[in-house]
């Protein structure tokens, strides 16, 4: 090799190792995951007793990227892809899709807020941290029509505030999609509105969605919207329309917090509008820096249904990463033919059933 050949090569990855480590001083890529495995017994699906191991019923498991490149003058370009996974058998949540929990990609400013667009939850998923809910996914609100545990839209541009003075607000719009598995056929909108003030955090949120479905007799229905449900009901009703509101407030007092919550949701179907409403109130104690214990209680009405759900925890943290936790929750339902159904489980042959979990949540 000449010299002069050898003196441009050295020269040219001095110019390229230069510009690499220049991008990456303004450039960030983080990946971050959550692995929950653990056991479950269940005291009646579809009449039987059962056990089972499953992942994700405390916290899904999920792996995912977020990156951040530096603009200047307070701006960044920011994105997230985001894959639900089972850690039973490592397969995908959704076989459909590569990325189901979050696609997004957008523009962040300090002092502006961000705008997001892609896949991504609305808004009800941030009443979240001041409900009753606790533990399991298990005690949900029925079949999570208030939308609370996190329920996915695609084709959407969303907007967020800085916090103010304590207060951020967010809002949402989603151009609906028919390619399945599709989350909404029609528009869909949604506004989060939330407060922090030392203890004291205040939520308020709302979406409202055209086309979905649901499924009434995945969660015990016998009837609804004014018809007859047959117990093998599997591809659910497509419904008009979806409006759900909530509210609520949680308050910390030493080792000591208390949350409490109200959603009240409308569905449209078949020239026939339902209501569901549920309200919850929890308790959670640290009896040590490592050792939470909590229990709740929600009850929700309408849909010609009525759910009492209690539950109870205790989460002990090896590690700021690691948790073992043990949780409980027991579910009674009161309306006539309706039967128990813990949320994303078979029904139950009678008024009620319980499911006790024993499991671990690593993070990453």
């Amino acid at each position: 090799m000449s010299t002069k050949k050898a003196l441009f090569r050295t020269t040219l990855f001095a110019v390229f190792s230069a510009g690499s480590v220049h991008a990456s001083a303004q450039s960030s890529v983080t990946i971050y995951g959550v692995i929950d495995t653990g056991i479950t017994y269940f005291s009646n699906i579809r009449g039987s007793s059962a056990w089972s191991e499953s992942s994700g019923a405390n916290n899904p498991s999920r792996w995912g990227m977020i990156g951040a490149e530096d603009l200047g003058d307070g701006s960044k370009a920011v994105f997230r892809l985001e894959n639900g996974f089972s850690s039973t058998t490592g397969a995908f949540a959704s076989s459909a899709q590569e990325f189901n929990r979050a696609a997004t990609v957008g523009l962040q400013n300090s002092r502006y807020g961000t705008v997001s667009f892609g896949r991504q939850t609305d808004f009800m998923v941030q009443l979240l941290p001041v409900t009753g809910i606790i533990g399991t996914i298990y005690a949900y609100h029925p079949g999570d029509y208030d939308r609370i545990a996190g329920e996915f839209l695609s084709n959407t541009v969303s907007y967020e505030s800085p916090r103010w003075a304590g207060a951020h607000f967010g809002a949402l719009y989603s151009f609906g999609s028919s390619v399945s598995p599709a989350s909404n056929t029609g528009r869909g909108l949604s506004f989060v509105l939330d407060y922090q003030l030392g203890s004291l955090t205040a939520v308020a949120a709302m979406t409202d969605l055209n086309g979905v479905n649901i499924n009434p007799a995945a969660i015990g229905l016998a009837k609804d919207f004014g018809e007859a449900l047959p117990p093998t009901l599997a591809t659910g009703i497509n419904i008009d329309n979806l409006s759900t509101y909530g509210a609520g407030v949680s308050y910390t007092m030493g080792s000591w917090r208390i949350s409490g919550a109200y959603s009240r949701t409308y569905l449209r179907a078949l020239s026939v509008t339902e209501t569901l409403q549920t309200g919850d109130f929890s308790m959670f104690y640290h009896v040590s820096p490592a050792f939470i214990v909590s229990a709740n209680y929600a009850r929700s009405a309408g849909l010609n249904g009525r759910w009492n759900v209690g539950s109870a925890m205790a989460d002990y943290f090896l590690s700021k990463r690691t948790d073992v936790y043990v949780a409980t929750v027991y579910q009674r339902v009161g309306s006539e033919g309706q039967h128990a159904a813990l949320l994303f489980q078979t029904p139950s042959s009678s008024a009620s059933q319980m499911a006790v979990r024993v499991g671990m949540t690593h993070r990453f």
